[in-house]
């Protein structure tokens, strides 16, 4: 429910009036983000110049829904990726390359201007400016004015998706019903040898990494937690804490099915069944059970404190948010100091690595930044290139 009353165009004061029946009948946008911005007929009619003259500009359609995607999934702004991912698809940009960018990856773009205008607009939400490599690069492949194009549109389109998030402006007719989503994928007598239910978080790239890991027999099963769908009634059944991931083996221990939640657990259950990333020698597990305990335990939980108060809040708490950012600091700084004398956390590459990756890519890599933690970039670095941890972040299979 929006924050903010909604003016209706009948009780609009005559400026109002004005400048939302040209912006309608020029057939530019008057729901959303500018049901705000109609309070500032100035503002609200000045965005709608901006937006036309970009939209006329050096960058194609494509170019540019690329860069309202990058930006909205960077915001998690719903209405306006609600809005993006339609007209996309009309402009002919594949499902694939939108499910990437929903997933935080690298979609496959062979178009190089359109790589750039992805690269481009990523590395200005995650650094606040581009590396004089990036810029060298993007004035050669896009041009100057492309280029100055580009840059305004993330910031307009950014502008548009904090306005979206700050007065919760959602769109009407993007709630599917949660229980009837899952209940078509949640049925007796399924075949498949595990049924991994997950979303884009921090723990739920966890199992899909394992499982990829291990080669073995899977079928994801997103959880929509922004549409609430883990509070289906059918998937508390799985999950009785209504959290993310949850598993079921059809081919469990004896042939038994197994349903089994919380990302430390089902990691160490998939070790154990695969016999794979996870030590036999019993002296060797303690090590290994030690980092898997703490960074499911302590540092994601701490992570994602750390993300809820310096992205998620509506509600702005400075001493949260610095307490926050300097507890995952600290915890970056703990790792760093391991991984000084160790390759990985356990040993050998393992679990306890796994559950550690997520946060250190999602907010160590985009938000803290890992230039002072030298050994943890090498460390995820060469995770990160591993083709399973590649397949586990891409969008999840159709």
């Amino acid at each position: 429910m929006a924050r903010i009353a909604i003016i209706d165009r009948a009780d609009m004061n005559a400026e109002q009036a004005r400048v939302y029946d040209v912006a309608k009948d020029s057939g530019g946008p008057v729901g959303g983000p500018f049901l705000a911005y109609i309070r500032l007929p100035k503002l609200f009619e000045g965005i709608h110049t901006m937006r036309a003259s970009l939209a006329s500009g050096p960058l194609s359609r494509r170019e540019q829904q690329i860069v309202n995607l990058t930006v909205a999934r960077h915001w998690g702004a719903r209405y306006p990726w609600f809005a993006q991912t339609r007209t996309s698809l009309a402009v002919g940009i594949d499902q694939a390359v939108i499910d990437a960018i929903n997933a935080r990856a690298t979609p496959n773009l062979p178009n190089a201007r359109e790589r750039m205008c992805f690269t481009v607009a990523r590395e200005l939400l995650a650094d606040k400016g581009l590396s004089d490599a990036t810029y060298a690069a993007a004035e050669k492949t896009l041009g100057l004015e492309s280029l100055v194009a580009l840059v305004a549109t993330t910031g307009s389109f950014s502008m548009t998706c904090m306005t979206a998030n700050t007065f919760a402006i959602e769109a009407a007719g993007c709630e599917p019903d949660p229980a009837r989503v899952i209940a078509q994928y949640i049925q007796p007598g399924r075949q498949a040898m595990i049924d991994c239910y997950t979303w884009m978080t921090d723990n739920g790239y966890k199992p899909r990494m394992m499982l990829e890991e291990c080669a073995l027999p899977h079928k994801i099963i997103p959880i929509n937690l922004r549409e609430k769908a883990q509070m289906a009634t059918e998937f508390m059944k799985i999950s009785p804490g209504h959290k993310i991931p949850a598993i079921v083996d059809h081919d469990g221990p004896g042939g038994a099915s197994v349903t089994l939640c919380e990302s430390g657990a089902i990691l160490k259950y998939l070790a154990e069944k695969s016999g794979k990333f996870y030590p036999r020698d019993a002296l060797a597990r303690v090590k290994v059970d030690q980092w898997l305990f703490y960074g499911s335990a302590t540092f994601t939980t701490l992570a994602q404190q750390f993300g809820l108060w310096t992205k998620r809040s509506p509600v702005k708490a400075p001493p949260a948010q610095e307490h926050y950012e300097a507890t995952l600091r600290d915890m970056l700084g703990i790792l760093d100091r391991h991984l000084a004398s160790n390759e990985y956390f356990g040993g050998a590459y393992s679990i306890a690595d796994m559950t550690m990756y997520s946060d250190v890519h999602l907010h160590g890599v985009n938000e803290i930044g890992l230039a002072d933690y030298r050994n943890v970039k090498r460390w995820h670095d060469a995770i990160e290139q591993r083709p399973a941890i590649q397949r586990a972040w891409g969008p999840f299979p159709a």
